[in-house]
């Protein structure tokens, strides 16, 4: 079961990352995010519009601190969401 979340993850992870590149974005940080959170990254990045390409390194930079805050709410959200099902969990237990 475990294996084909990972099998799962890893092409959800890839296909974002190949959209990613395309619309010149940061590939790598939407392969963790396509890896981490599947469709919804997928979802996300379909409605992102394609960014132009950059000449200057410092507007780069700019893009990278932006793809970090929204790596950060990700993941916030994420363990937000997986604390609400496991405090459901526990409540129908007892």
């Amino acid at each position: 079961m475990i294996l084909i979340f990972l099998i799962q993850a890893i092409i959800f992870g890839s296909f974002c990352a190949f959209i990613a590149r395309e619309k010149n974005r940061y590939s790598i940080g939407w392969f963790f995010l396509g890896f981490l959170f599947s469709l919804i990254a997928l979802l996300a990045l379909i409605a992102v519009p394609t960014a132009p390409k950059l000449d200057d390194p410092r507007q780069s930079n700019k893009r990278t601190v932006a793809l970090l805050g929204w790596i950060f709410l990700y993941i916030l959200i994420g363990l937000i969401l997986i604390g609400i099902v496991i405090g459901i969990m526990i409540f129908i237990k007892l």
